[in-house]
């Protein structure tokens, strides 16, 4: 009988183990494993040509306990490459793990699964460098130096997955606001902030501010941070859904369950203030704003865009003081800054690039007056006559410089940013060095490889035109001002929806990707009226039949809505039918209603909650904003159309003022002008000649051998 059993429970797992699919990294669906897979796909498509030839790739790692990692590399590779010798080599933090020769099937995409070594990641920023060498078949040892027919394409659809277990460890405020923040509670949609059912405008502005600190601290996937109401978590059987969560509301207010959890220490500061505690749920570890000073509550809720004040907080209480400040410091923008603090060098024939971020004001552009100051070294084993330095901004370039053997230990370039660039916010600089080498009949090793340094004495000359216009290219303006919030005022309905907080959430966590301090200011307040609006940039949130000001404010929109309000109208830019427009959502910048200068007005409504939702996701999310231009955009079907109403005359005004201020146009305008003076005096000169000459003739006329009078 025993052994009946044991058979049958022998065939059992062999059918259990034979039925199971492989999981591969796929994450433990048990809670009691924990285990998770964060996974980064590549920034953009590389294209590596050239015989020798490199990319590197960044992913983020948490604290976590890593059970496996895996790269997934989707490429595909030249149909002419000699399979015997062509390949490439992975390294990871620095050190190479993986070589393949390069035997696939030519020109076709291809997956590749390789496991990347434990050993190697590290907490924080990893570097992922892929490096080939492609030889073509069927010709000379070295005859494909030159060639462009040797390449190889990575796709941005490559990715690094890892497979892990979170560090749960929470003893303190700062404990928690680390996890609250962290790849895990976000990328996972494990972190919500949750605020009362009968929620006031203080706990909504405390919220907003929440939002936008957290999102400009979060490395990864800020928009999964959700905003809900207490009896969304509390009243159902949504605990379960988060780990953790932020909850804000004043003391009389609390939820049994949370006042409960406080410790009596909590409670005492709370009846005096305020304070940020930690309430440990069944489910759920919860960070807690609560007290009864609407200032100190206020000033709770500006802490959390702060990192660093956050993570000082190493007890599992904080008690808000009237003397503390939160405040970070308010970084100002330099005219003048290094390119890189250390150098740049970069080696290798052909093409070799180098990069660098450089930071600068969403609400201001670069005006034609920046410049660029270059330091360069290069080697002298180079065809000067074909190697070349490329400067660009965002891929544009914006000049070239032909490297000489004479200047080639030590070289200097000035190139101005060409008016017709217009760069708002963060931009890129891009180096290009076509380094082309003399008879480059065999590059075989890269032991004498051409070379070039990029000096620390590099520098870019940044200024901005103050003023620029109210479009959504330059977008979060005139929210978002120097790396601050800017007197943003937030409109919300009398009782605002489930929609209008997940459009309010959406747009505090966009806002947050682009600011730099906390020093700024946002309020919202619901059931508001125009004059609420006076001396702000306002954000008006809500459809045409729940909020006001929508209401008060159409016949300045540019979609206007119909009288009933139940269908956006026709203008001079779209045709509208009534069914289309009663299902539309639309997006519109318009100017204060109260002629205040740099103030603006951003509508996002529709004639149904569902229609305003639909416009409200390309605000919600950094990489669809590049789809929202104009002033003026409704969304169809899922499909956005932008248009512009605005006159741009004023900016093209400012450009002409800033292209004044640079130096080689001065003295362009001045040696133009001087050698138009010139020119007049002398033309004045010559007609004064011939005018005086015609009358002595004429005077003279009759006296030698003239007419008889």
């Amino acid at each position: 009988m025993w052994s009946k059993r044991i058979k049958i429970l022998i065939l059992a797992v062999v059918i259990g183990v034979v039925m199971c699919p492989k999981l591969g990294l796929a994450a433990s669906a048990s809670k009691g494993n924990r285990q998770y897979v964060h996974t980064e796909s590549f920034i953009e498509d590389h294209s590596m040509t050239g015989l020798f030839s490199q990319c590197t790739e960044y992913f983020s790692v948490g604290t976590w306990n890593i059970n496996k990692a895996e790269f997934n590399m989707v490429y595909n590779v030249t149909q002419l490459r000699d399979e015997k010798i062509s390949d490439f080599t992975i390294s990871l933090n620095g050190e190479p793990f993986y070589s393949r020769r390069l035997t696939d099937k030519a020109g076709e995409t291809k997956t590749l699964k390789i496991k990347l070594p434990v050993r190697l990641i590290k907490k924080g920023i990893n570097e992922l460098k892929i490096e080939s060498y492609i030889r073509t078949s069927e010709s000379l040892p070295c005859v494909d130096d030159v060639s462009k027919a040797n390449w190889m394409n990575i796709s941005k659809d490559s990715a690094i997955s890892i497979l892990y277990t979170p560090d749960v460890n929470i003893k303190s405020v700062a404990d928690l606001y680390h996890h609250i923040t962290s790849i895990y509670g976000m990328e996972n949609g494990k972190s919500a902030l949750i605020v009362p059912d009968n929620v006031s405008d203080t706990d909504m502005t405390i919220a907003a501010n929440i939002l936008t600190g957290i999102s400009k601290n979060s490395s990864v996937d800020y928009q999964n941070l959700m905003l809900l109401r207490e009896s969304d978590v509390f009243k159902g059987n949504n605990l379960s859904d988060f780990d953790y969560g932020i909850y804000v509301g004043e003391l009389a207010s609390l939820p049994a369950v949370v006042f409960d959890g406080l410790s009596e220490e909590a409670k005492k500061e709370a009846k005096n203030g305020a304070v940020l505690s930690i309430v440990s749920l069944e489910h759920m570890n919860l960070l807690v704003l609560t007290g009864t000073n609407q200032e100190l509550l206020l000033k709770g809720g500006t802490m959390f865009g702060n990192d660093d004040y956050m993570k000082q907080m190493t007890g599992r209480i904080h008690v808000v003081t009237e003397d503390e400040n939160p405040q970070m410091e308010k970084r100002e923008q330099l005219e003048y800054s290094n390119l890189t603090e250390e150098g740049a060098y970069v080696k290798g024939a052909f093409r070799q690039t180098v990069s660098f971020q450089e930071a600068s004001y969403g609400n201001k552009t670069l005006s034609p007056s920046s410049a660029i100051y270059l330091k360069v070294r290069y080697s002298q084993n180079l065809d000067f006559e074909r190697s070349l330095l490329t400067v660009y901004i965002n891929d544009v370039p914006i000049g070239s410089h032909k490297l000489s053997k004479e200047k080639a230990n030590g070289d200097e370039i000035e190139l101005y940013i060409p008016s017709d660039l217009k760069v708002s916010g963060n931009f890129t600089v891009k180096m290009a060095f076509d380094l082309e080498l003399e008879d480059v009949w065999c590059t075989l090793r890269q032991g004498e490889t051409p070379w070039a340094y990029v000096s620390p004495e590099s520098m870019i000359k940044i200024v901005l035109a103050e003023d620029v216009p109210l479009l959504f290219e330059h977008y979060p303006a005139p929210f978002i001002k120097n790396k601050s919030l800017n007197d943003v005022f937030v409109a919300l309905p009398e009782n605002p929806s489930f929609a209008d907080l997940t459009v309010l959430r959406g747009v505090c966590l966009t806002l947050g990707r682009f600011v730099e301090d906390n020093t700024g200011s946002i309020m919202v307040t619901q059931g508001a009226k125009m004059q609420d609006c006076r001396g702000k940039n306002t954000i008006v949130i809500g459809s045409f039949a729940n909020n006001l000001i929508v209401r008060e404010s159409n016949k300045n929109l540019y979609f206007k809505f119909n009288e009933a309000g139940t269908s956006l109208l026709t203008n001079e830019k779209k045709q509208i039918t009534k069914e289309a427009g009663s299902t539309m959502g639309t997006i519109q910048l318009v100017d204060s209603p109260f002629g205040e200068e740099n103030r603006g007005m951003m509508f996002i409504t529709g004639a149904t909650e569902q229609g305003m939702l639909s416009a409200a996701k390309y605000l919600s999310d950094t990489e669809k904003l590049w789809k929202v231009t104009g002033d003026g955009c409704v969304v169809e079907e899922g499909k956005i159309y932008a248009y512009q109403f605005k006159d741009n005359r004023k900016s093209q005004i400012t450009t002409t003022k800033e292209l004044l201020k640079r130096e080689d146009v001065l003295r362009f305008l001045i040696v133009s002008i001087s050698i138009a003076g010139v020119l007049v005096v002398g033309l004045v000169l010559i007609i004064v000649k011939y005018v005086r000459g015609g009358k002595n003739t004429r005077k003279n006329f009759g006296k030698k051998g003239g007419k008889p009078e």
